[in-house]
């Protein structure tokens, strides 16, 4: 279930309200008046985790699993579970290791280690080689599945990595470690960069892929739905056992990424953070990013969704007086204000985001109406395109018998019909209070109705995301962007895997994918480099 919660954050949750919301929605025509101009593209990245292709890090413990108890050795005749649930009885350091292992806790069946995996599910999709795992303290640590050990000395193990295709991944268990000297600082670091993985933590592919984009969006790297950060200590750091946590990469890590592609960041603020936190965050940027970068900052998001624990939050917490979308702005109206205390804003490098929802224009009004132009710089929708009620109904008829082209015929008709004039009318309210008009996820939205769900038709929803059309698709739509003078596209998401229940959110399968088999990223990259279909 939580895999399921990851794959679909900032999404999934909200096609729902989406389509909902269209499907009644009257058709808007009014032709938009302003000369359009150029549009940047920007990428969101998915949720760090030890089960998405993107591998991030060289050091694939960043992307680890948290740690599950097991029994230290088999018991005879016992239940031996793969996760016995007592790590709150495992005493831990400050960056998540055990103080000592094994522990005897009461009511398990023998004493506690804990355990971890890597590179689990991506079905043979990591490199295959000679890996080196450097530790600090005193113990034992093994591996199994994928790796086993060719060497081992204190402080340092080899391992043969073979990737295996039915995604069993990396096991890695801690089976002692001694208290006083207990092992810490785990890495296990991929063929070849051994000896540079502590000063360039980041898999070359992996910010390859991410170059020709000028904004990165860290929403899902951050944990912001549903985010439980309150106090900055509460905070991932850089030494943490694994990034893949709760509470998401550390900042400090967004931070270097971003100097390191020359991208600007897009951060959203966790919903419940309190003045210290926001302050904080906002002098971390200031003292580690790149002068010459811009920051983009919004209060957490998607508030408006039902269906997302912050917009409970908020409406709990949030003035009675106010309506929904009034409380949302009087949270962001906050932040904003609090960060540019940490902050200030040297050279209007500070963009202030306020989002609203792509099918319905009340809400980015009604956020307006409160907080007025002045108190941001620019308003934000999502900007997908996919199947209408009427679709999926045909699609339902045709079942099996349904092809790629019948997906893309529906979803273009929608597109023209419905999903492009809505967005036209927030490009009427940018325009009218003088805003910039950003997307803050973008891209195509094909995927199965009700979701989760295996319909007869579900071959062509796969299907149609490698066809040339879906390319012909995109460019069109990003045409019509940049006709409405939306500023930004940010696409979703980088890296994730394809032909699922749940959607084909990324636009590669996996890192270092051919541009042949890739053909919405393709079209992103055509779009940045302004190469434009010939019209007939």
């Amino acid at each position: 279930m939580k895999k399921i919660l990851l794959i679909t954050a900032g999404i999934v949750l909200s096609l729902f309200v989406f389509h909902v919301y269209f499907n009644t929605l009257e058709n808007h025509t009014k032709a938009y008046s302003l000369e359009p101009k150029d549009m940047a593209v920007g990428m969101n990245l998915s949720s760090t985790t030890y089960w998405m292709p993107d591998l991030p890090f060289v050091d694939i413990t960043r992307s680890s699993m948290q740690w599950v108890t097991q029994n230290a050795r088999n018991k005879p005749e016992g239940k031996n579970p793969w996760d016995t649930h007592v790590l709150d009885s495992i005493p831990l350091d400050m960056d998540g290791y055990p103080l000592y292992l094994p522990v005897a806790v009461e009511g398990t069946e023998a004493p506690q280690i804990v355990a971890t995996l890597m590179c689990r599910d991506i079905h043979g999709d990591y490199p295959a080689g000679r890996y080196v795992c450097l530790y600090d303290g005193q113990g034992e640590i093994a591996f199994y599945f994928d790796a086993s050990i060719i060497h081992a000395e204190p402080g340092r193990i080899e391992l043969d990595v073979t990737p295996s295709s039915d995604g069993r991944g990396i096991l890695m268990k801690i089976m002692r470690s001694e208290k006083g000297d207990h092992i810490r600082n785990i890495r296990v670091i991929m063929p070849g960069f051994e000896t540079t993985g502590e000063t360039q933590p980041f898999n070359p592919k992996f910010v390859d892929g991410l170059r020709p984009f000028k904004v990165i969006r860290f929403m899902c790297w951050q944990r912001t739905n549903d985010s439980c950060e309150k106090k900055w200590d509460q905070r991932t750091r850089r030494s943490t056992y694994t990034q893949a946590g709760d509470h998401g990469v550390a900042i400090e890590y967004m931070i270097e990424l971003c100097n390191l592609i020359g991208a600007d960041p897009w951060f959203c603020i966790p919903h419940q953070a309190d003045n210290d936190y926001i302050r904080q965050f906002a002098m971390l940027v200031k003292n580690q990013l790149k002068p010459e970068r811009k920051v983009y900052i919004e209060y957490s998001n998607e508030v408006w969704n039902y269906m997302f624990p912050q917009y409970r939050w908020v409406e709990e917490n949030g003035d009675p007086s106010l309506s929904h979308p009034g409380k949302y702005a009087q949270f962001a109206g906050k932040a904003f204000n609090v960060w540019q205390t940490g902050f200030g804003d040297p050279g209007g490098r500070v963009i202030r985001v306020v989002s609203g929802q792509q099918a319905n224009p009340r809400v980015i009004q009604g956020a307006i109406d409160h907080l007025g132009p002045g108190g941001m710089d620019a308003l934000a929708t999502s900007a997908y395109f996919g199947l209408g009620k009427a679709g999926y109904e045909e699609l339902r008829v045709l079942g099996a018998r349904a092809e790629a082209a019948d997906v893309m015929r529906l979803v273009m008709h929608y597109m023209r019909v419905h999903e492009i004039p809505v967005m036209k009318k927030h490009a009427d309210i940018a325009s009218k209070y003088n805003l910039e008009y950003l997307t803050y996820e973008a891209g195509q939205s094909v995927c199965p109705s009700p979701l989760g769900s295996s319909p007869a038709y579900r071959q062509a929803l796969w299907d149609v995301q490698k066809s040339p059309d879906m390319y012909l698709a995109y460019r069109e739509f990003m045409q019509a962007c940049r006709d409405m003078n939306i500023g930004l596209f940010m696409a979703f998401s980088y890296v994730t895997a394809q032909e699922t229940k749940y959607g084909s959110w990324g636009h590669l399968a996996y890192l270092g994918q051919p541009l042949c088999e890739a053909p919405k990223y393709r079209a992103l990259l055509d779009e940045i480099n302004r190469e434009y279909p010939v019209k007939e």
